[in-house]
């Protein structure tokens, strides 16, 4: 039976949700991660120790936090892409809450378009051959930090949707708008409203932000598998430098631990044994590049790389061995190897 707490929750849900599973903060004390706290135009979000503590009287659901989370634990209630479509015209029209004057129908509002990041571009890219942004006077606005994230997520989008074969142009339209209140229009409103109701029958007995840590699940945010999941083909001699994806390499003083991939909040660092040997691969395409697995490296082992491929990356294969010397076990580089580290 749900308390009177939890059916409050579920009829005036808080704004801004933090899936602690997700959230680099709440999996490691060493993550040091506090972006979403540093956009945050109101001050609602702070770092608490391993905690995002949320007042949720401050927060304006604005979404720029959500923006900001390299590894989408930060969700904003009502705010999606799912009623975006092209037109006749092959156009998706996106605009932010103080855009005014926008005509023509088959727009879809967002509080501010600072909530968009790569993924979400790389998307439409798949839908559109052109996604114009309609914004308000950023400048005026108090969620001015939104035009400057809108800015580097358009540039970043058509490059990356290039590299893989999408002929599309990401457009900034300023328009008249903006002010010193930031509001949502009425159809804006209603439009969030039927996507909270939907969300929170989907989340009914589910608690983000409170209670123990989950366990340490590795899950691709779903904004990265909407366009993943459908990516075709990838030209041959594409630069996948554009992308916003990252490879890794390894130094010799791997020994395969294991700790990178435990601490992986998506599963793209993975270690796998048999046969008296450990392998670890790197997967780009799910990669995040949140750096939590750099950071908690025992031997400082790991290094970011630009992806020479999308699909599994073998790093390092490390055999099982005991030293001929000091007789202690010890992961080697070479199978052929019988002296550990300690004993050359």
């Amino acid at each position: 039976m749900a308390s009177l707490e939890t059916w409050l929750r579920i009829l005036n849900p808080p704004p801004v949700r933090v899936e602690r599973a997700r959230c680099l903060t709440a999996r490691h004390q060493a993550a040091g991660c506090s972006a979403c706290a540093q956009v945050c135009p109101t001050g609602a979000l702070a770092v608490d120790g391993q905690t995002i503590a949320i007042d949720d009287r401050a927060c304006v659901g604005c979404g720029l936090c959500a923006g900001a989370c390299p590894t989408a634990a930060v969700q904003v209630r009502g705010v999606t892409l799912e009623t975006a479509s092209p037109d006749e015209n092959g156009t998706v029209r996106l605009s932010c809450s103080q855009a005014n004057g926008v005509e023509g129908g088959g727009v879809t509002q967002l509080p501010c378009l600072g909530w968009l990041t790569v993924d979400h571009g790389l998307r439409l890219a798949q839908i559109a051959r052109r996604v114009e942004l309609l914004t308000g006077r950023c400048a005026d606005c108090p969620w001015a930090r939104g035009g400057e994230m809108l800015a580097a997520v358009a540039e970043r989008s058509e490059r990356a949707a290039r590299a893989l074969g999408y002929e599309v142009d990401f457009v900034v339209l300023p328009t008249s708008g903006g002010g010193s209140e930031a509001t949502v229009s009425r159809r804006g409103f209603f439009a969030l409203v039927g996507v909270q109701v939907r969300e929170a029958g989907a989340t009914l007995f589910e608690d983000w932000t409170e209670g123990p840590l989950a366990p340490l699940v590795q899950r691709v945010p779903a904004r990265r598998r909407a366009w993943a999941s459908r990516l075709g083909q990838v030209p041959a001699g594409a630069d996948l430098r554009g992308l916003p994806l990252t490879g890794k390499q390894v130094t010799k003083e791997c020994n395969a631990c294991g700790v990178c991939a435990a601490a992986c909040p998506t599963g793209a660092l993975r270690l796998t044994s048999g046969d008296g040997c450990c392998e670890l691969a790197h997967r780009p395409l799910d990669c995040l590049d949140c750096g939590l697995c750099n950071k908690l490296c025992p031997v400082a082992a790991l290094q970011d790389v630009k992806p020479a491929a999308l699909g599994n990356q073998v790093l390092a294969t490390r055999w099982t061995r005991t030293c001929c010397f000091c007789r202690r076990p010890f992961m080697a580089a070479d199978p052929e190897e019988t002296c550990c580290p300690y004993c050359r």
